[in-house]
């Protein structure tokens, strides 16, 4: 089975990477299919992904194990997909629709 855990990235924020093994110093992972890139990261630097974090969610709590990379996933391929209305609970998020 593959672990798929969300990893800091200094150009997106968080990207989702693959699991290849854990240890005591930490966790190693790939960000590509062919493990030419793999990083080892500590346990708490990362967030695991749940299945919730990879759908099209209109409320963001409906989502489990809430964190800052999925939150931030979701909302920006809502609005790639020019869906900039994204509830949370009660509250509507609204995202500017405008485009560079």
């Amino acid at each position: 089975m593959i672990r798929l855990v969300w990893i800091p990235d200094k150009t997106n924020e968080w990207i989702q990477a693959r699991v290849i093994n854990e240890s005591n110093d930490g966790i190693n992972v790939s960000v590509d299919d062919s493990n030419s890139n793999i990083k080892l990261f500590n346990k708490t630097d990362i967030c695991e992904v749940d299945s919730t974090h990879l759908l099209d969610l209109n409320d963001l709590c409906l989502m489990n194990n809430l964190h800052e990379a999925p939150l931030i996933n979701i909302l920006k391929q809502r609005w790639l997909n020019n869906n900039i209305y994204t509830y949370a609970g009660d509250v509507l998020r609204s995202i500017s629709p405008y485009k560079l």
